[in-house]
């Protein structure tokens, strides 16, 4: 902005002294045009930075809209909508996909005895570890309260099962500092497309909430499938 306003000032001097000879003629134009190419530049500088905030803005708003705010995983909205795309995807190809239906064992008692402040934190860090397990093009999805549904992309029934065991250990492991003998767990349903046999989306994910609830009735912390 200095060399702008200089430019301009020494343009106004030279016009002021009205040089008969032109000597200062093309020195008065050069000075012009140099500032009409800063000024220029300053306002293309100015114009891509608010491209970039409207592009941070409209990610932050996509964001909001598709995440559920507590955990951080993909809110219902969101998963169907995308799970939808992957289930026709896989069907199109005849390639197999997995649902897993994961719930938080006796998480009542969690928030009555520790307090819902610290049941928010319990689910934060579930969802984490459940987001740890995963791929890129795996969906997590907050499905409600405590419960939690997977996609699984690619994946038969024996990766499906792998990757619960994984859940369920990694749930495990889990501490908290200030409660260093809680430990969490989690029942898991799982539900299962082949190829030659296409369900629907809604279809999977109901078997693998059935099988949940088995693994609910069979004692808890375990996998079942549908």
């Amino acid at each position: 902005l200095g060399c702008v306003a200089f430019a301009y000032s020494s343009h106004f001097f030279l016009i002021k002294t009205h040089d008969p000879s032109g000597i200062y003629k093309s020195v008065t134009i050069s000075l012009s045009i140099f500032a009409i190419v800063l000024l220029v530049g300053k306002l293309k500088s100015r114009e891509q930075k608010n491209i970039q905030a409207l592009k941070r803005s409209g990610a932050a708003l996509i964001h909001m809209a598709t995440t559920d705010k507590l955990t951080g995983a993909s809110n219902r909205h969101a998963f169907y909508k995308r799970g939808e795309a992957l289930h026709e995807h896989s069907k199109s190809l005849n390639i197999p996909i997995s649902v897993l239906f994961i719930d938080i064992d006796h998480f009542k008692q969690i928030n009555d005895l520790y307090g819902h402040a610290f049941g928010d934190a319990a689910l934060e860090r579930i969802s984490n570890a459940i987001k740890h397990c995963l791929r890129g093009s795996d969906i997590n999805c907050r499905y409600g309260g405590e419960e939690f549904v997977v996609l699984l992309a690619h994946a038969d029934s024996d990766a499906a099962h792998l990757v619960a065991h994984r859940i369920i250990s990694v749930v495990q492991s889990i501490r908290f500092r200030e409660y260093p003998d809680l430990r969490l767990s989690v029942s898991i349903g799982l539900s299962c497309m082949q190829p030659e046999a296409p369900r629907s989306l809604e279809s999977l994910i109901r078997s693998a909430d059935k099988a949940m609830y088995q693994a609910k009735q069979d004692g808890r912390n375990r996998v079942t499938m549908e």
